[in-house]
């Protein structure tokens, strides 16, 4: 049942958890190199936001602003290793910064190192108790490492702070459904789509609630939702592959909804 996971490290259900990179408070008036890097960060030019974090850390080496941006850019560009050496330098340098464990966390998650990416975003969200980035972060890399019950506490948490964030709502959802709360997960599926209501991820998890709850003929129509989205958001042919792939899943769930109904 990975499925039930979600694509928690996707663009769809993590944007705006990896915009809180850019969100440092940062005196930048004889800093224009960082200014020059958060710049380049912002428009999604990597390797010269590298490279200008790195030219500024020649001229302050123990900076903590600049050596957690730079780790959290190398943790987006899958360079773990040196992405966590230097976010715990940043955090040595400021232990109560919520963002740098926040950053250190997604590594860990990145990575596979689920049970330190809990402790990270643990302390991230006990310093920072309303951070609601920090609280959905915990939520998904808590389900990843099977621990439901954080995930749940976590996932609505985030819905507090986040009350109109979709992903923050799905990932309560997968949690509930890990727990086999169906009827709850339904509520927390339905609110995605309200706010998300293009996402197939959501539709399908809907339909497998549905399925669960032998409710079959809400079932059915979840996965037709989620056939006929797929089928209209194909915009190249990377993800042409993907959703096709997709295709097969939904219709491979019709085909086990008439074989409950004994009409396959």
């Amino acid at each position: 049942m990975t499925r039930w996971i979600g694509k928690c490290n996707n663009v769809d259900s993590c944007h705006a958890v990896k915009n809180q990179s850019m969100n440092f408070s940062v005196n930048l008036t004889k800093r224009s190199l960082l200014e020059q890097a958060l710049d380049a960060h912002r428009q999604g030019r990597r390797d010269l936001a590298e490279k200008t974090y790195r030219a500024f850390l020649v001229q302050e080496p123990g900076n903590a602003d600049g050596l957690a941006l730079l780790g959290a850019l190398l943790g987006e560009k899958n360079s773990s290793e040196e992405a966590i050496e230097l976010l715990e330098q940043a955090i040595t340098l400021d232990p109560n910064a919520a963002l740098f464990r926040f950053h250190l966390g997604n590594v860990y998650h990145r990575a596979g190192r689920l049970d330190d990416a809990v402790a990270a975003l643990q302390k991230s969200v006990e310093l920072a108790p309303q951070f609601g980035e920090g609280w959905l972060a915990l939520c998904r890399s808590a389900e990843k490492a099977g621990d439901f019950v954080l995930s749940l506490a976590a996932g609505k948490k985030a819905v507090e702070f986040m009350p109109k964030s979709y992903a923050a709502h799905f990932n309560t959802g997968v949690a509930l459904t890990r727990m086999e709360k169906h009827e709850e997960a339904e509520l927390y599926y339905k609110m995605t789509i309200a706010l998300r209501p293009d996402w197939t991820e959501a539709w399908d998890n809907l339909g497998l609630t549905y399925q669960f709850l032998n409710r079959l003929d809400e079932a059915e129509a979840a996965f037709r939702k989620v056939i006929d989205l797929a089928g209209q958001t194909i915009p190249d042919e990377q993800v042409r592959i993907i959703d096709e792939k997709d295709f097969g899943i939904r219709h491979w769930h019709l085909s086990q909804l008439e074989l409950l109904r004994g009409e396959y």
